[in-house]
């Protein structure tokens, strides 16, 4: 083995000598995805691989099973609620739609504080805006605030008086602390309800705290998720995998191209890297939020609002890169002549304020786990208006450039940039 390292260095110096005294550059192979297999990154995949073999196979808390269950099981509590209802003589605090197989109960726990008499607890068998839909139709037909009231505990399916549950303490004096344990059966398994807090018989103002708890029967992964929610956290999970190989590729690819050119990284790749790196923040934010969640009902709701901060800093981001591509003559071509800069700016502006309006109005949907859960409700609009200004200014400009465009080539590509 040494004389055979002694002839390889012997044929370097020939080779050097025959060059004019300069080794040459050693080339090293370099096997796909082998930034994917450093040992940072096969440690990361090694611990998530296990975290979900974890949580998908081993079995959860189950309703009904024994109580001595290995020490693995992941127990779920119930989805929790709790504020202040206060303000007209009925105020609805709560909504959840359960999945309960046949044979099976859910539970609904329910704490209320109250300091005057007179106060129920309503369970109807509809959304809140149903609801609210039917009291606004009586009240513009003609009827007073009273006949609405008693008609909404009337059509209630549960009544319960928030004066004979377990008195926990000050039995004779106010407030009063009440908790009562209800069964759900399986009749209203997919089907949405509303728990309601009234005071309509002493036709008088609500004033009651709350703390509610809603409970499917199963473990981790369905205990307290309503049923639209349902395959949440898996589909993050996924998600989370696929940004992070993106998030590696992206940088793998940055790292060649800093190594490859000695002029700066142009910026669409620059751009195009911090919108990965942005939604993978979002991403990874919301699935510790949907995580603490499922493990204890309430999650961490500055990671929700933070993960729909970054969210609407890629969706900007991302407008700001597709308008920049559109307004070129060509792939990786100049950008043309001034003609869209005012336009550009003005969409970009419209674009990012309806974010922004869209936002807000998620921040204080903090009940409700889905991170999009406005754009089912009137809020959603600024949403899909400020996309609908975003495709519009991009199929303008490059519709335009398209028919301006000196050659085949540069309006074949305008036309393929605005159809895809």
């Amino acid at each position: 083995m040494p004389s055979q390292i002694k002839m390889g260095e012997e044929n370097l110096r020939v080779l050097a000598d025959a060059q004019g005294g300069v080794l040459p550059r050693t080339l090293k192979f370099r096997p796909p995805f082998s930034s994917l297999v450093s040992p940072a990154s096969l440690h990361f995949f090694v611990v998530f691989s296990l975290f979900l073999v974890v949580n998908l196979c081993l079995p959860g808390h189950r309703s009904g099973e024994n109580s001595e269950s290995p020490s693995y099981a992941l127990h779920a509590e119930a989805k929790k609620v709790l504020g202040l209802a206060r303000g007209g003589t009925y105020e609805p605090v709560a909504d959840f739609c359960f999945s309960i197989p046949e044979g099976q109960k859910g539970r609904i726990m329910a704490q209320t504080m109250v300091s005057a008499t007179g106060h129920e607890l309503v369970i109807l068998n509809k959304t809140e805006s149903e609801v609210l839909a039917g009291l606004r139709r009586d009240i513009e037909s003609g009827a007073g605030e009273t006949p609405v009231c008693h008609k909404l505990i009337n059509s209630a399916r549960v009544r319960e008086p928030l004066v004979g549950g377990v008195p926990m303490e000050f039995r004779d004096s106010t407030p009063s602390l009440y908790a009562m344990d209800l069964a759900v059966d399986s009749n209203v398994n997919e089907q949405h309800i509303t728990v309601w807090i009234t005071r309509c018989r002493n036709n008088a103002p609500v004033d009651a705290m709350y703390h509610l708890q809603f409970m499917n029967p199963g473990g981790f992964w369905e205990r307290h998720f309503s049923c639209e929610d349902r395959g949440l956290l898996p589909l993050y999970l996924m998600a989370l995998v696929v940004c992070a190989l993106s998030s590696l590729a992206s940088l793998s690819s940055w790292r060649a191209l800093e190594r490859s050119s000695s002029s700066p990284v142009p910026s669409l790749s620059a751009g195009s890297l911090c919108a990965v790196i942005l939604f993978s923040l979002s991403v990874l934010l919301n699935t510790i939020h949907l995580l603490v969640y499922a493990s204890d009902g309430g999650g961490i709701g500055v990671l929700k609002f933070l993960s729909q901060f970054f969210d609407a800093c890629m969706r900007c981001l991302l407008f700001v890169l597709i308008a920049s591509v559109a307004t070129r003559s060509s792939s990786g071509g100049p950008a043309i002549a001034e003609q869209y800069h005012t336009l550009a700016v003005m969409a970009a502006a419209i674009y990012v304020l309806c974010q922004l309006v869209y936002n807000v109005a998620e921040s204080q949907a903090y009940t409700h786990l889905s991170a999009y859960f406005c754009l089912r409700t009137v809020w959603g609009v600024p949403f899909m208006l400020g996309n609908a200004i975003a495709a519009g200014f991009v199929l303008l400009v490059c519709v335009n450039n398209a028919l301006f465009a000196g050659d085949a080539a540069n309006r074949r590509f305008q036309t393929n940039f605005a159809t895809g």
